[in-house]
């Protein structure tokens, strides 16, 4: 148990302290027009960060957007909390997964 608490640890530091790769999966109504102009919006704002994105729907009434990113941990955070105060919302699941910079140049 030690040990795993450990590698968190480091983990976390490790996110907080360079690049990372992320997936940021937002769930809304299917409807919400303005909501789409919204997300549009962020994702204009975090061109710099967001390297690609998905539009999906599901079933009748349900869309899901994805978006790739990769930048600093606080940066994804930040775009992270932004979609989530968005009105329309009903959903915001996030992966964080520390890279090495080099491995990924822009």
């Amino acid at each position: 148990m030690a040990v795993r608490d450990t590698l968190s640890k480091v983990a976390i530091e490790r996110l907080e302290r360079g690049q990372v790769v992320s997936t940021v999966t937002v769930i809304s109504e299917r409807e919400q027009h303005a909501l789409n102009s919204h997300l549009m919006d962020l994702r204009h704002e975090y061109d710099d960060s967001i390297f690609g994105n998905m539009h999906l729907h599901v079933g009748k009434g349900y869309c899901i957007e994805i978006f790739m990113v990769r930048d600093e941990y606080e940066k994804i955070l930040d775009f992270v909390s932004r979609v989530r105060a968005l009105r329309g919302i009903r959903e915001v699941k996030y992966t964080l997964t520390p890279i090495d910079e080099r491995e990924f140049k822009r």
